[in-house]
């Protein structure tokens, strides 16, 4: 088994325990689908190198630079080019750019962690009274400024506290949505997002 082989059935056989996946290939392909919002095209005729090639996806801002390289080949390798490249735009959106586009790139201790930043700026929202960004909020905003043409400094700080709110509350649902995610098996075996790849703290 050469070195490209390894890597992908040490990341295959960890992404399939973290999230509790015992079903056929068929049944992994679906869950992937609604958890990454891929479409039926993606996964057209799709199969065990597809499942490899998602599995180092989800793994790859946690690999080593040389393990990135031949995940990349693997994926690379794809013969579904609507696959591939959106394999390729989340990968590096989530690697490069900003791993809160992609709540399954996280370990457990990131999640964990910006959930609490999430919630802290969501409190803070309520207590201070601050409108998050929404279609009311748009119409208010229109009738009481645009339209009166009364947008000075305090109308854009309103829109800037919005938006950081809107973005805010976004990110907390995602973050909550994949921690509940990884949760869904531990009534039923070790926590599926325990692993070698992705350490939680130890409660001692």
């Amino acid at each position: 088994m050469n070195e490209i082989e390894k890597l992908e059935k040490l990341v295959t056989s960890e992404v399939f325990k973290m999230y509790g996946l015992v079903d056929g290939t068929k049944g992994k392909l679906k869950y992937f689908e609604k958890m990454l919002n891929l479409s039926p095209e993606d996964l057209k005729g799709a199969g065990e190198l597809e499942l490899s090639a998602i599995s180092l996806m989800i793994m790859y801002r946690h690999l080593q630079h040389h393990d990135r390289i031949r995940a990349m080949q693997i994926i690379q390798s794809v013969p579904n080019r609507r696959l591939k490249l959106s394999l390729e735009v989340k990968l590096l959106d989530t690697t490069y750019i900003n791993p809160t586009w992609g709540p399954w790139s996280k370990s457990t201790e990131e999640l964990e962690s910006d959930l609490k930043v999430n919630e802290y700026i969501s409190i803070a929202g309520m207590i201070t009274g601050a409108t998050t960004f929404s279609g009311m909020f748009a119409w208010d905003f229109y009738h009481d400024n645009i339209k009166p043409r009364k947008v000075g400094p305090k109308s854009i700080a309103t829109i800037v506290i919005a938006v950081i709110l809107f973005a805010n509350d976004t990110a907390l649902n995602a973050n909550q949505d994949e921690v509940l995610r990884r949760r869904v098996t531990q009534q039923t075996q070790e926590n599926p997002r325990t692993s070698t790849m992705f350490k939680t703290k130890s409660n001692d």
